[in-house]
C-alpha cells in the first residue's frame, strides 16, 4: 500500500519526514514538530519522538516513532509568541515617547517613570533605569522596577556590593547601542552582559536567582549625549513547556 506519510503529512512537509528516514538509518534518534492531515482534512501539530529499530546484528532494520498531538500547546505558543511581540512593540512606544520628553532637568524622572511603566506592562518584566555620567561611559543605578525588595538585597548580598553605589562601566560598543535610542536584545542574555562588572563565581548565582535570562537595552540620549539606560529583564522560558 502507499507509505503512511504520503497519506497522514501534507506534501508541502514530506520531504522532512523523507529526510528524518534517513537520519534514521544512520541510527540517529531525535524529537521535531510536524503538521498532520486528519482523515477528515483538518491540519493540526504533532510531536514525533523517533527512533531506529536494530537487529541482532546491530543493523538499522526500521524505526518506532511516538506521535503526540501537541496542537493546542502550538497554538497557545503561538499565542503567546503574539503577546510578546505586542508587548515588545508597547516598550518600543513607550521609549520613543520619553525620547521625545527628553532634557537634562527631567531625565531622571522619565528614567523613573519609563520603568514603572515598562514593568507594569507584564509581570515577567523587570526594568533598571540607570542614570549615565556626562562623559557617557559610567552610570548608576536610579531605579529598579518589578524586583523585590528582598531579593535585590539576597543579591547584594551574594556580590558583597551596594548596587545603587556602584559605578558601571559603558563600553565604547554599548555607547554606540544605546545611541542609537533603539531597543536592543543582548544575544547572550544576563550572563553574558554581566561579565566584567560582577566577581565570575556570583553572575550564575545572580542569574538564577533572578529568573529571567533575556536581556533588551535602550539607551535614554539626544544627539548630544546619552542622559541614562534601561535595562529590560524578561523571561525567554517558554511557559508552555509543562504540556508536554
Amino acid at each position: 500500500g502507499e507509505c503512511a506519510y504520503k497519506i497522514f503529512i501534507p506534501k508541502e512537509h514530506q520531504s522532512t519526514i523523507i529526510d528524518k528516514n534517513i537520519e534514521r538509518q544512520k541510527g540517529f534518534s531525535d524529537q521535531y514538530e510536524i503538521p498532520f492531515q486528519h482523515r477528515n482534512g483538518s491540519i493540526f501539530t504533532v510531536l514525533v519522538n523517533g527512533t531506529p529499530v536494530y537487529d541482532g546484528d546491530g543493523m538499522v532494520t526500521g524505526s518506532i516513532a511516538n506521535i503526540v498531538n501537541i496542537s493546542e500547546r502550538a497554538k497557545a505558543s503561538e499565542l503567546f509568541k503574539v503577546h510578546q511581540e505586542k508587548q515588545l512593540e508597547e516598550m518600543k512606544w513607550l521609549s520613543k515617547c520619553s525620547q521625545s520628553l527628553i532634557s537634562l532637568n527631567q531625565a531622571d524622572e522619565i528614567l523613573r517613570y519609563t520603568a514603572e511603566a515598562i514593568s507594569q506592562l507584564d509581570s515577567n518584566y523587570k526594568v533598571m533605569a540607570l542614570r549615565s555620567a556626562e562623559s557617557g561611559d559610567r552610570a548608576t543605578i536610579l531605579q529598579i522596577s518589578g524586583f523585590s525588595e528582598s531579593l535585590i538585597k539576597e543579591a547584594m548580598d551574594i556580590i558583597q556590593v551596594n548596587i545603587f553605589e556602584k559605578e558601571f562601566f559603558i563600553s565604547g560598543v554599548y555607547k554606540e547601542i544605546y545611541e542609537r535610542r533603539e531597543l536592543f536584545q543582548h544575544p547572550a542574555g544576563v550572563e553574558a552582559f554581566l561579565k566584567g562588572e560582577l566577581p565570575d563565581f556570583t553572575i550564575p548565582l545572580i542569574t538564577k536567582l533572578i529568573r529571567n535570562p533575556d536581556l533588551y537595552s535602550i539607551g535614554l540620549a539626544s544627539e548630544k549625549r546619552i542622559y541614562g539606560v534601561l535595562h529590560i529583564f524578561t523571561e525567554k522560558k517558554d511557559k508552555f513547556d509543562h504540556a508536554q
